[in-house]
């Protein structure tokens, strides 16, 4: 490569001319790395594709019922047929929840294993799930000490959890969905109190853990709803035995 100097040495412009082509290539190659870091795709764009995919399967989800005319279904058969949605809308929740802690536990094996393991859910140092993990919150709920028979990952007790709400709410009783009201209601306690541990003591932003939060608050509209309409069921067979 030549340059416009002709009165420098050939030595001195050969030298400026390696150290100028050197330089075009450095700015090449970054360029060439902006564009793929660019185009990856990060852990928020997965998140966000996540959440979409779940609008859509509970806007598909919503009560057949609605589709049919009401005029062809007595008030008892369609407080059956809400019932049986609810339960289905509350099972789902908790197959998301169960998913969510699967994942929380499989990401604790591993950072046991390996403590450099970096999962997809450390997005930065201020959103980054192994950190509440690897906290002493992480197991006992932060209360237990070692030597307890409750001191295990979180995840593992809300996989129990989960699979516990998830079978109960294919029973329709009154003494079933009570119980699973208290245990949903006891879950949005613990939501809270790890909530303000997270915000304000380890000022971390865990997107697994606010997952669970989320679905806990799902489980407890959809619990409130299933009691009312057990209620509205009872009511209306009392009535038609009065009526007979």
């Amino acid at each position: 490569m030549e340059l416009g100097y002709p009165n420098l040495p050939s030595r001195i412009r050969t030298h400026l001319g390696c150290q100028m082509s050197t330089r075009s290539q450095k700015v090449k190659s970054q360029n060439t790395q902006k564009s793929k870091l660019v185009n990856k795709p990060n852990g928020k764009q997965h998140v966000i594709f996540l959440t979409l995919i779940l609008l859509l399967v509970l806007i598909f989800q919503r009560p057949k019922f609605i589709w049919y005319d009401f005029q062809d279904f007595s008030l008892f058969d369609m407080l059956v047929m809400s019932l049986q949605r609810i339960n289905s809308l509350l099972t789902f929740s908790c197959l998301i929840g169960l998913g969510l802690s699967l994942y929380a536990y499989t990401v604790e094996l591993q950072l046991e294993k390996n403590e450099k393991y970096a999962p997809m859910c450390d997005i930065s140092p201020q959103m980054s799930c192994s950190k509440a993990f690897k906290s002493q919150y992480g197991k006992g709920f932060g209360i237990f000490e070692k030597h307890s028979p409750l001191y295990h990952p979180n995840s593992l007790f809300g996989l129990m959890f989960y699979s516990m709400i998830a079978t109960l709410a294919q029973s329709n009783s009154r003494f079933t969905t009570l119980f699973s009201f208290i245990g949903i209601g006891l879950s949005n306690l613990m939501s809270l109190y790890f909530a303000y541990i997270l915000y304000f003591i380890l000022s971390d932003l865990c997107l697994v853990c606010v997952g669970t939060y989320i679905v806990n608050v799902i489980n407890l509209i959809l619990i409130q709803f299933k009691i009312k309409t057990i209620s509205t069921i009872e009511e209306a067979k009392e009535l038609n035995k009065k009526k007979k």
